[in-house]
């Protein structure tokens, strides 16, 4: 009994060296585990602080880059509608200026026309009036010749009356000077018919120096307008975010012009051709289509 008694008591002090073993160990772990969880908050919080700087820095960064974007973006914009303004602009001073060269044009055509009418009418009238004038002298001459004739044959059976010949010889003296006269007038007549000749002639060298003015005007046009077409055609240089030097690429009227080939039933392989003769060549036609692709 005494050994059992003992032993229990042995046994008593090693469970108690035991439990105050466990004590210990539990608090030390107690405080490890307080001391790594202090740590952990420490580190926790510094990452979090890291993060939320980054996170910070990346926001403004992004709003940096958005606000930038929308400055080119309200640029771009701007610029387009200048260009189109522009454009519009070119097209209405354009059309005005062909308007304004087809209205003189036609005013200054129609009023020479209406000067030359109303000179050749005038020159008509007067060859008319000139033609029966003189048809009426030449009658008039026919009746002085039959009236001499008859005076002759008057005159010869007549001869042995000095008396009949004086009053014939006078009336042949007055019938002469009246001829003369009428021959004076004929002589002013016809003057007066060179004159108008002259003056016909100067109408039309006038009227053909009007047609070559005409002519050298309308010339001028086109050549005014085939300068103000654009005759090269070029890439443009767009900015980009991803390279600061940007890169290049078709304007758009060049693809409205390359569709415009294609509905035209022009081959691909040929677009290229066509596209270097019309800004080589000089044809109003072409530098038309090229303006209205433009619009």
């Amino acid at each position: 009994m005494r050994l059992v008694e003992l032993a229990k008591a042995e046994a008593k002090d090693n469970l108690d060296l035991v439990l105050k073993a466990s004590a210990l160990s539990e608090a030390k772990s107690q405080k490890l585990i307080t001391s790594a969880g202090k740590q952990l908050h420490k580190k926790i919080a510094l990452i979090t602080c890291k993060t939320n700087k980054r996170i910070e820095k990346s926001q403004m960064e992004f709003e940096r880059l958005q606000q930038d974007c929308v400055q080119a973006t309200e640029a771009a914009i701007e610029a387009e509608r200048t260009v189109v303004i522009i454009k519009t602009d070119h097209a209405i001073a354009m059309k005005s200026l062909k308007t304004q060269h087809k209205i003189a044009l036609r005013d200054t055509q129609a009023r020479h026309f209406l000067r030359f009418e109303k000179q050749k009418q005038s020159m008509t009238i007067e060859m008319n009036r000139l033609r029966e004038l003189l048809h009426g002298q030449n009658e008039m001459i026919d009746g002085c010749l039959d009236e001499m004739k008859d005076e002759r044959r008057a005159a010869r059976q007549a001869s042995d009356s000095a008396k009949q010949l004086k009053v014939i010889a006078s009336d042949r003296m007055d019938k002469i000077k009246w001829w003369k006269g009428k021959c004076d007038e004929l002589t002013y007549l016809q003057d007066a018919y060179m004159t108008q000749a002259t003056k016909m002639e100067e109408m039309q060298q006038r009227i053909d120096e009007y047609e070559r003015l005409s002519e050298e005007m309308t010339e001028d046009y086109e050549e005014t307008i085939l300068s103000m077409c654009p005759r090269h055609i070029e890439k443009a240089r767009v900015r980009n975010l991803t390279n600061k030097y940007g890169h290049q690429e078709w304007k758009p009227f060049v693809d409205k012009l390359i569709i415009e080939f294609l509905c035209n039933r022009v081959p691909p392989t040929c677009i290229q051709l066509v596209m270097v003769a019309m800004s080589k060549g000089k044809s109003v036609t072409c530098m038309s289509i090229m303006l209205s692709i433009n619009d």
